[in-house]
């Protein structure tokens, strides 16, 4: 099995992304337990820590160190696999074998080769027993599980570097082909293939760990990797295609949410993904860290969103992001949590057919780079708060739906909607703005707000443009225009330049709302200074503006 290059192309244009908005995948070491709530805890992404001037991206590579040498003694235990027949090498009494099946009833360390078209190994040792399979170029293919981990402490498959492993399952009445009631370990840099026929390809009821950088390609026509107490993976290149859920834990689904189950942890590896559920699915919470290496994960779901969930990475409790390079391409949300989603850090680019980020409860962005490309809508929660970071949104609806309330408080965004009934940013409450950047270009309205809700201003930079804005805010410096043409440089500037941007469609009116108060509004000129990735600039100079002409900001329009 050939592994992937280091950085694909797809993730090579996030890293540029990221670069050019001049921000870096910083290490985090973490450890998160969350209980099925909408509370989490993390450290805050400030707007001041996004550093436009800078061009660096640091990416945590992937370390095979750990390397896994088969360098025989001649004691070893060696199961040989050949057709039909299996030969034991050193046979230490634990081993029971029939026509097709071959027992391991005691602890120890046992190495499998050679290939067999009908032979299962089974584990079935004493609760406090670990086993150890060491897989040296071995192939095994059964019409139920190959191997089956009945019992056993902990069993662990070591794929020793080198070596390329296969286990396949026929289609009979099966939960997978490598299924363990236990926990289960993979471990070693060499390669594994997997087939499932009509059933998961890696299962285990308990934990399921994977670590150092095995190459691992499973094809399932049910989930690809399955671990229901938890799925923990610290690094590896992953080819997953899977006709259910792709990598899922979802152990309190049933009965209720169970301490410390029902997870996902990614912190390090390459992973493609193709799923028709969902690609990754946890019950409790979904977490992607550095702490291994940088996760580089690219996502497609193709199942059909209007009679079953196909969403990107979904929980049902709470998603914390914190670093990674992660692509989303779903015909439902690309990311989703019936609670919290929290966004320290990464890099995230989403096309969807449905919502970029849906949290039922809580959206709360304070670092990373987001890019939605397409959606219905951007980023839609019961609250949004966003603290920080980097972000780019195109909806065919609004840019930003929030049932209660929207927060403002850091970092640089830009919203555009398509044309028709829709919003830059629409809050059925109250829309806080205290501090960071907002530019809107909307297909319609500017800001909507709820009926009876307000916005408030204290700090921050609105720059918005449609064909009539409902949300004028009582304080700060506003200043509004109208007949904005595309492709116009506004720049609102004083001694120096507090924000400029060139627009990409025209507009009936436009608003900006600064807390400065020594400057003019200005179109056209040229500008000396440092633009982001969606074309905002601070600082520097403008020469040559035409002062434009403004207006009293009011509200405008109705409410739908």
């Amino acid at each position: 099995m050939k592994k992937f290059q280091k950085l694909s192309p797809i993730f090579a244009s996030a890293a540029l992304l990221l670069s050019a908005c001049g921000m870096s995948v910083e290490p985090v070491s973490t450890t998160f337990t969350v209980a099925n709530s909408t509370n989490t805890t993390s450290s805050v992404t400030s707007a001041s820590s996004v550093n436009f001037s800078s061009s660096s991206t640091e990416v945590k590579e992937q370390s095979s160190e750990a390397a896994v040498v088969y360098d025989p003694t001649g004691a070893e235990i060696v199961l040989s696999f050949e057709d039909s027949t299996l030969s034991i090498q050193n046979d230490n009494g634990c081993l029971e074998k029939s026509d097709t099946t071959l027992t391991i009833t005691c602890a120890g360390v046992y190495y499998l080769e050679g290939s067999s078209e009908n032979f299962q190994v089974i584990v079935n040792v004493a609760d406090e027993e670990k086993v150890y399979l060491y897989l040296n170029n071995v192939s095994l293919k059964a019409p139920t599980a190959p191997l089956f981990v009945q019992n056993a402490d902990k069993t662990f498959l070591v794929l020793i570097d080198g070596t390329e492993n296969a286990f396949e399952n026929g289609d009979s009445d099966t939960t997978a082909a490598i299924y363990a009631k236990d926990d289960l370990t993979f471990k070693g840099n060499g390669s594994l293939s997997v087939i499932a026929n009509g059933h998961n390809g890696i299962h285990t009821s308990n934990d399921l760990k994977i670590k150092n950088v095995p190459t691992i390609q499973v094809t399932a026509e049910n989930h690809a990797i399955k671990g229901k107490g938890s799925v923990e993976i610290e690094g590896g290149y992953f080819t997953l295609s899977a006709g259910a859920d792709a990598v899922k834990s979802d152990e309190g689904e049933e009965d209720g949410y169970v301490e410390g189950k029902g997870y996902i942890q990614i912190t390090g590896g390459e992973f493609h993904i193709e799923s028709t559920g969902d690609a990754i699915s946890a019950f409790n919470y979904v977490l992607i860290a550095d702490s291994v290496s940088t996760p580089q994960i690219q996502i497609t779901t193709t199942g059909n969103a209007s009679s079953e969930s196909t969403k990107g990475i979904k929980a049902d409790s709470t998603v914390l992001l914190q670093a990674g390079i992660v692509e989303v391409i779903s015909n439902d949300d690309a990311i989703h949590a019936d609670g919290t989603i929290q966004i320290d850090g990464g890099t995230f680019t989403l096309t969807t057919a449905d919502d970029g980020i849906h949290a039922d409860k809580l959206l709360q962005i304070n670092g990373g780079v987001i890019v939605v490309t397409n959606s219905y809508e951007g980023f839609e929660a019961k609250n949004i708060q966003m603290k920080g970071g980097t972000t780019y949104v195109y909806a065919r609806d609004d840019g930003w739906n929030a049932q209660s309330l929207i927060q403002l408080s850091g970092g640089y965004h830009y919203v555009t909607t398509a044309s028709g009934d829709t919003d830059g940013i629409d809050s059925n409450g109250d829309i806080d703005i205290d501090g960071g950047v907002l530019v809107i270009e909307a297909g319609n309205n500017i800001v909507d707000k709820g009926d009876q809700g307000t916005v408030n201003y204290t700090g921050g930079i609105l720059m918005g443009f449609g064909k009539m804005n409902e949300g004028v805010p009582s304080s700060g410096t506003k200043l509004c225009a109208s007949s904005i043409s595309s492709g116009a440089r506004i720049s609102y500037a004083g001694e120096s330049v507090y924000s400029t941007f060139t627009t990409n469609k025209s507009a009936t009116t436009m608003i900006y709302i600064t807390p400065e108060s020594s400057g003019n509004l200005y179109q056209g000129g040229s500008y000396s200074g440092t633009e982001n990735a969606f074309g905002y600039g601070e600082g520097g100079t403008l020469s040559n503006g035409t002062a434009l002409s403004t207006s009293t900001c009011s509200s405008s329009g109705m409410r739908r």
